[in-house]
This record gives structure tokens, C-alpha cells and sequence, in this order.
């Protein structure tokens, strides 16, 4: 499990809640954080902020994709969304949520995803 999120307060806190859970998590504040460590371990499912800084998150899943990495992927934001965003995360086949997530929530949506 991925987690990619400019705050660190968020990250750390999923990260938690995640692995209360039995999920191994591993986070990143930015696009090009994910892709400067990640490489190694295995891509099994992604929570993106959509508004990162540099690449965004439909930048960073959009790459993904295009590297054949199909794990699931869940957006988040905290702002309002735009029809153009909903459609890219249609089009990814990204799961979408805005902030702020309710817990049992997420953990509900990522174990779904995880099979």
C-alpha cells in the first residue's frame, strides 16, 4: 500500500490506521518521492492526492498506468472537483473521496480493493 500526500499530518495518520488494520503501508509527499523510492517494493493499491506539489496525483496514476501498473488507486482531495478531474479519475479507474475520510471508510474501500 501507497500513500502519496503533501501533508505529513495526513500521511502519518493513514499510514497508522492502515497498519492498525494488518496493511503494510509506505508514504510520500510528492509524486517524484513516490518514484525516487518505490521502485522496489511491490505497487498492490495507491492513495493519491489529487493536488500534489510538482506532478499531480492524475500526473503520478496517469504515468502509472501507462506502465501497465494496474493496482487499484484511490484519489482524495480537499477541494471542490472538477467534472475534468472526475472524468480522469473515471478514466484511471481510480476510486474518489474527499477529505476528511471517515476511517471505517477507508479501510472498507482499501480491503475491498485488495481483494
Amino acid at each position: 500500500m501507497h500513500v502519496i500526500d503533501d501533508s505529513a499530518a495526513l500521511r502519518e495518520s493513514f499510514e497508522a490506521l492502515l497498519e492498525s488494520h494488518g496493511i503494510n503501508a509506505h508514504s510520500y509527499a510528492s509524486a517524484e518521492e513516490f518514484w525516487r523510492n518505490a521502485a522496489p517494493l511491490p505497487i498492490d493499491c495507491l492513495i493519491i492526492d489529487i493536488d500534489l506539489p510538482g506532478a499531480s496525483g492524475v500526473d503520478l496514476l496517469d504515468q502509472l498506468r501507462k506502465d501497465h501498473v494496474n493496482a487499484p488507486a484511490l484519489f482524495i482531495t480537499g477541494r471542490r472537483v472538477s467534472e475534468d478531474v472526475r472524468w480522469a479519475a473515471a478514466r484511471l479507474r481510480a476510486a474518489f473521496f474527499e477529505k476528511p475520510i471517515l476511517p471505517e471508510e477507508l479501510i472498507s474501500t482499501v480491503r475491498e480493493a485488495l481483494g
